[in-house]
């Protein structure tokens, strides 16, 4: 019985080499017909689940309407045309007024800014509904594979013994061994079919999450052990660049989404001080203004005039809103500060986690085969009758556990990688410029 590894990754495992921690996803999803003919990988599975999600699609959406947003700020600085109409006891009278903005303390362009600032504020929601998404895809192909690895090994185990049992049946029905001796072989294979079934059901659930993630009709047709076993050989064939992870780790803090987010929260709150400091100056305008009087239909051209507006009640008004605006900006910077520390810790978690798992791999690769030969002598020194027949089907079970341990641990290695190069930002998904 053996476990499902390319050799090459088996070679690699005990060389050594080591997770390569850069590399950016596809930039666009494999079409209908490539998905008949190619399995997907973790990053083409992502993909096809972020252009898809309506998740992704609504944060996209407000990307557009903040766009419109700025298209209105900017309307400010055009003339703006007005008519009034005002009735008297005795008379009407029609104002016509077209009124240019001159000056006014820079309130229409930092009112522009602001908008601009929602609008990169809107991106990084995108990027990190992406994340966020891709997170879920990265949980449900870990549940998936892992469930999928341990049917095989399942499925291999209880062929072994169904041999052990067809073995000790010869034995009992010749008197060599006792009956009770064939009922603990029995009671090993139907624990072993509970396992396989608890194995179905998690590969089941882990099925249907990625079906509702990605959209794609039966999945699993397009997941298979052999591109599992693709992707971790290209793990393993990388050039071992985590030793100058500690080095970039910083920098690399700085492109995930959540910082990138509060780091346009910040400019938000600068612009919104900005737009009330320049509340509190006049406005100077360029007017034109033609009245019509009725009944006596008089018409007076009152013609082109420069005029200065200045208001108390908006001056004053954003002197006070400018003590709030201060403490917005300085909980927006804390906050960013705070949302820097927790992703720092998670890279360097998930940083030791992978350097952790290299060892952990040899180890357990070379586990798997002590396991392999001490099975394979139990079972001759048992027919030699120097181990009980106990000692043999605990040794399988042995075997069984180390070989599922391996596989999980492969299974953690690509998923690892995948999650270190996502906090990164080193996606193509990830940057700025991909958002719409």
């Amino acid at each position: 019985m053996w476990l499902r590894v390319p050799r090459l990754a088996h070679d690699l495992a005990w060389l050594g080499l080591v997770v390569i921690c850069s590399g950016s996803s596809l930039a666009q999803a494999l079409t209908l017909d490539q998905l008949t003919v190619h399995a997907l990988t973790l990053d083409q599975l992502t993909v096809h689940a972020l252009n898809q999600h309506p998740a992704t699609q609504a944060a996209a959406y407000e990307v557009q309407a903040n766009r419109h947003e700025v298209e209105v700020a900017r309307l400010a600085r055009w003339p703006v045309f007005s008519a009034t109409h005002d009735n008297y006891w005795n008379d009407r009278r029609t104002v016509f007024s077209l009124r240019q903005p001159l000056w006014d303390g820079g309130a229409i362009q930092s009112r522009i800014r602001q908008a601009e600032t929602q609008v990169s504020q809107s991106q990084a929601a995108v990027l990190l509904q992406r994340q966020q998404i891709a997170q879920r895809v990265l949980s449900a192909w870990s549940d998936y594979y892992t469930a999928l690895y341990r049917q095989q090994l399942i499925q291999q185990q209880l062929a072994q013994l169904q041999d052990y049992a067809a073995l000790m049946q010869r034995r009992v029905d010749a008197g060599v061994s006792a009956a009770i001796e064939q009922q603990l072989v029995l009671s090993r294979i139907q624990q072993t079919r509970v396992d396989e079934q608890v194995a179905v059901a998690i590969q089941a659930v882990a099925r249907d999450r990625l079906t509702r993630l990605t959209g794609l009709p039966q999945v699993d047709q397009l997941l298979d052990l052999s591109s599992f076993d693709q992707q971790l050989v290209a793990v393993l064939q990388a050039s071992a660049l985590l030793p100058t992870f500690a080095a970039t780790a910083a920098q690399a803090a700085q492109q995930h989404p959540s910082v990138l987010g509060a780091d346009y929260a910040i400019e938000a709150a600068q612009a919104v001080i900005v737009t009330q400091q320049a509340e509190r100056w006049p406005r100077v305008y360029l007017q034109y203004q033609h009245r019509i009087d009725y009944p006596q239909a008089n018409i007076d051209d009152l013609g082109i005039a420069v005029g200065v507006e200045f208001s108390t009640d908006r001056s004053l008004g954003s002197w006070i809103s400018s003590k709030s605006a201060q403490s917005r900006l300085q909980a927006a910077e804390a906050s960013r500060q705070a949302t820097l520390e927790l992703i720092n810790d998670d890279l360097i978690s998930t940083y030791q986690q992978i350097i952790s798992l290299q060892p952990r791999l040899t180890a357990l690769q070379r586990a798997v085969e002590s396991a392999r030969l001490v099975q394979a002598s139990y079972t001759r020194q048992f027919s030699a009758g120097h181990k009980s027949w106990l000692e043999v089907l605990n040794a399988l079970r042995e075997t069984a556990q180390t070989e599922q341990a391996l596989a999980e641990a492969q299974v953690d290695l690509v998923g690892l990688n995948f999650k270190l190069r996502m906090d990164q930002g080193l996606m193509d998904w990830q940057q700025i410029t991909s958002t719409p």
